[in-house]
């Protein structure tokens, strides 16, 4: 909870005292869907990220064991991005599956 203080304002520090709040405000605001947006480009697990290609988990152990992909480890859980994924596999719109000639149903 906010501790409120009351003091006299002129018009023109009030002004001023509002548009900071508000520019803190929309900065703050800014900053947290910008982490949301880069924690949408991650992938935690192998399961997250053969879902995104449409392949078994083996599959992404491989390509991980391999080195075709890049990944980020943390203690056991593997992390990946989707950018550094799409560029070393080369997947834009496709699932990795179909890319192979099998279909994803």
């Amino acid at each position: 909870m906010q501790k409120v203080i009351l003091t006299q304002f002129t018009g023109e520090e009030l002004a001023k005292y509002i548009v900071d709040e508000m520019e803190a405000r929309s900065l703050l605001k800014s900053a947290i869907n910008s982490e949301k947006a880069e924690s949408d480009e991650r992938f935690v697990g192998d399961a997250a990220l053969a879902g995104y290609l449409g392949c078994t988990v083996q599959t992404v152990i491989a390509l991980r064991k391999r080195h075709e992909i890049s990944f980020y480890r943390h203690g056991r859980r593997y992390f990946y991005k989707r950018s550094e994924i799409d560029s070393a596999l080369k997947v834009d719109a496709r699932r990795f599956g179909e890319l192979r000639g099998r279909s994803g149903k």
